[in-house]
């Protein structure tokens, strides 16, 4: 069950294998009860431009271990759409890591304001665009 805000990113990498210190930040995000992975797959666009979309517990046994914490919950949710949609976008020699994750923090927030009569009313994501324009036009005053 999906009780929390829901959040898709796509994070591109060039070349290589999957970025330690990504899986890092992901780790704490996990362990730290911030967020959950609902879902994960790497895409991976070679020199000649053909594509491989791989589950996380797909990947090789030392990433496998390594991920475990990440692929316990893992739903499939991530559909042929987004990685057609993204792999689209790709440059040669690239993957991407598609995370679809909740975010638990705002959970605590609803159930407080429910046991106190209240409720959640929005929970909006601003565009970076939209909030790096207010931070310079605030700068400027």
């Amino acid at each position: 069950m999906i009780n929390g805000p829901v959040d898709f990113v796509a994070v591109g990498l060039k070349g290589g294998g999957l970025n330690m210190e990504l899986v890092g930040n992901l780790l704490e995000l996990v362990n730290s009860g911030i967020v959950r992975i609902i879902d994960a797959v790497v895409v991976i666009k070679d020199e000649d431009g053909e594509v491989e979309a791989m589950e996380l517990e797909d990947l090789d046994a030392e990433t496998v271990a390594m991920l475990k914490p990440l692929t316990d919950d893992l739903t499939g949710m991530v559909s042929l759409e987004d990685i057609a949609m993204i792999s689209d976008l790709l440059e040669n020699d690239t993957r991407v890591v598609m995370i679809l994750f909740e975010n638990l923090w705002p959970i605590k927030l609803r159930e407080a304001a429910l046991r106190n009569g209240g409720q959640l009313l929005i929970h909006v994501r601003l565009p970076d665009e939209t909030v790096q324009q207010a931070w310079e036009d605030m700068s400027g005053l």
